[in-house]
């Protein structure tokens, strides 16, 4: 039940503010100017490398709970991803794509379904819990996931961000971190809309 959105794909997905309707949807490469760079992250943040381009499946009118998978094929979108790490072994990823404004709301559904449909599994020292993660009001619609998971002693973090502005979908994930790497991982978040509402004239701001 971990790593919710890597159930659904490789990775997580991020999108750039769509172009103005006359010029079309944004490439590839319009895709990756709205990933920040090393230089533009917060401090501690090192990027593992140039972004990838990953094939995401819209997991429509389902949550992400691992019993729940889709019933077919699922149609998808293409990302541009981008791959950082703190020193502590902390790993993070941003995305950016635009899969429509409804494949892009799909995503944030699949998330608010995934936190009420399997917000525990397990007990004791193998337990795992989803709960919500507070964010600001980006874009048209935003939510946050933590799924936490308690084993031998120790407990794993990992987080999930979602926003969605029209056509464009943005989503960051972090991976392998702990209760002190979610301050970290938010500050990330907002360096990366910020990008974003600059490339996109407003558009991701926060209301």
């Amino acid at each position: 039940m971990r790593r919710i959105i890597l159930a659904v794909a490789a990775t997580a997905a991020v999108t750039l503010p769509a172009a103005p309707a006359s010029a079309g949807p944004p490439t590839l490469d319009d895709l990756r100017k709205g990933l920040l760079t090393e230089a533009e992250a917060p401090a501690g943040w090192h990027s593992l490398g140039e972004p990838s381009n990953e094939r995401l499946p819209i997991p429509r009118n389902r949550s992400l709970c691992e019993d729940d998978q889709p019933a077919g094929e699922e149609s998808a979108t293409t990302a541009a991803i981008g791959y950082f790490s703190e020193d502590d072994g902390t790993s993070l990823a941003m995305g950016v794509a635009a899969p429509g404004a409804s494949n892009a709301l799909a995503f944030i559904q699949a998330l608010e379904k995934t936190i009420t449909r399997c917000p525990s599994q397990g007990s004791g020292d193998d337990l795992t819990t989803i709960t919500r993660l507070e964010v600001p009001a980006f874009g048209d619609a935003a939510t946050g996931v933590r799924v936490e998971e308690t084993g031998d002693g120790d407990q794993d973090r990992d987080l999930t961000v979602a926003v969605t502005d029209g056509d464009v979908l943005v989503v960051f994930e972090m991976i392998d971190g702990d209760r002190a790497d979610e301050t970290d991982f938010l500050a990330f978040v907002d360096a990366g809309m910020l990008k974003l509402a600059e490339a996109g004239g407003g558009q991701f701001s926060a209301a």
